[in-house]
């Protein structure tokens, strides 16, 4: 049925950091490359934000069932990150538009 497929590699590795920050202390190894996050979403906002440029320390709150890393740039406009079930939501759903209407 898939008889020529070939793995992007960017992609897979992509995936690979997501489910790591979104499993603190898991470690995965592919293709001789570690993926492994001890602070979970805490990383991840510290890999996607420029750390000198942030207005306060990265606030990170973990949960039973949840967990949240929130700062704020010297940029207009929003960025989030948002993940359901290990799958990064980029144009984001409903828990999305809950937690910026939360009040």
């Amino acid at each position: 049925m898939f008889r020529q497929f070939r793995w992007v590699n960017e992609y897979v590795e992509q995936q690979l950091w997501n489910y790591a920050y979104l499993n603190a202390g898991l470690r995965i190894n592919f293709n001789g490359k570690t993926f492994f996050s001890k602070n979970g979403l805490l990383d991840l906002l510290e890999k996607k934000t420029n750390v000198e440029k942030i207005r306060y320390p990265i606030i990170h709150l973990t949960g039973e069932d949840v967990e949240v890393a929130i700062t704020h740039g010297d940029h207009y406009g929003e960025q989030y990150y948002s993940f359901v079930n290990g799958q990064n939501t980029t144009q984001g759903g409903t828990h999305l538009n809950a937690f910026r209407e939360a009040r």
